[in-house]
């Protein structure tokens, strides 16, 4: 009686496929989050500043979020 076996991935290492996958979803979600960002200051220009520190705050606390997941 024979068995297909798998092989799995290493513990430490997500998939490839995975890996992948995530990055193109990132992708995707900023170039939406881009266009929509364009969009919104084309139609009203007086959130330009609000925007603006709204990215700032998101440049700063995305890294810092990720690193804190990473050191867990």
């Amino acid at each position: 009686m024979t068995t297909n076996q798998q092989p799995r991935p290493s513990q430490g290492e997500p998939p490839q496929h995975l890996l992948v996958t995530v990055v193109v979803l990132t992708v995707v979600v900023v170039l939406l989050v881009c266009t929509a960002t364009v969009y919104v200051l084309y139609q009203h220009p007086s959130l330009t500043a609000p925007v603006g520190v709204g990215v700032g705050l998101l440049a700063v606390l995305v890294p810092l979020a990720i690193a804190a997941c990473r050191h867990r």
